[in-house]
């Protein structure tokens, strides 16, 4: 197991200066009390700030990638997830108490993930800028995927569709609990929610002052969610 400790948010910031990006990760990890900045994917890649994937493992091997206390900002990628990409149905994520903003890609601004399981908590994920999908959080993938949201906020984002958080997984659930998706704004369809063939749970939480059509084109719905084909939202 690898473990990377700061002296806090203020203290340890790692700068790559926009040479490549930041953390690699592909073993169980734990990176805390640190800021990750100035990532820069190189051309097509993924995760600009953090990317995560299965490394030469074929087998499945459950492992377990714990953030805690992170500031990730100023990342960017071509390809998916400026802040956090994670392309890896053995890992489970947790993300808690961090700050995730002024990040940008093609899909998940923030972060993005295709089949890791991930959980994340007391966590605020602001200004961040999607090409197309998920401003804030894009999830994809046609494999089983838990996703929860707690005490967190998805504020102020960017991105064509789905721009609060961006879910299409057809064996999978979204879910929230006592958080706030509020001032995102969507180009076409789904300003706060877009979710696709999914469960989504939702309780205690506010989905507020979310736009679609904000470029005022005449083509969007679902400010706060939008709902494409079947879903299950109980």
């Amino acid at each position: 197991n690898i473990r990377v400790t700061g002296a806090g948010r203020d203290a340890t910031i790692i700068d790559a200066n926009g040479i490549d990006r930041v953390f690699d990760v592909s073993a169980p990890a734990i990176i805390e009390q640190l800021t990750i900045t100035g990532g820069d994917a190189p051309t097509g890649e993924d995760g600009g700030g953090i990317r995560v994937t299965n490394g030469s493992q074929v087998a499945p091997v459950y492992r377990t990638l714990r953030l805690f206390d992170l500031g990730i900002y100023g990342n960017s990628s071509t390809g998916d997830g400026g802040g956090i990409a994670a392309d890896s149905l053995e890992y489970f994520i947790k993300l808690v108490y961090s700050e995730i903003y002024q990040n940008s890609a093609s899909n998940g601004g923030g972060i993005s993930e295709n089949e890791a399981k991930v959980g994340i908590r007391e966590t605020y994920i602001h200004d961040n800028l999607a090409v197309s999908n998920g401003g804030g959080i894009h999830h994809q993938g046609d494999k089983y995927l838990e996703v929860s949201l707690v005490q967190s906020t998805i504020a102020n984002n960017y991105a064509e569709n789905g721009v609060g958080i961006y879910f299409t997984n057809s064996n999978g659930y979204y879910y929230t609990y006592n958080s706030t998706i509020s001032g995102n704004n969507a180009n076409v369809n789904g300003g706060g929610i877009y979710v696709d063939t999914s469960t989504l749970l939702t309780f205690h939480s506010t989905i507020t002052n979310n736009t679609s059509d904000a470029d005022n084109s005449g083509t969007g719905d679902g400010g706060g969610v939008y709902v494409n084909e079947e879903v299950y939202i109980p």
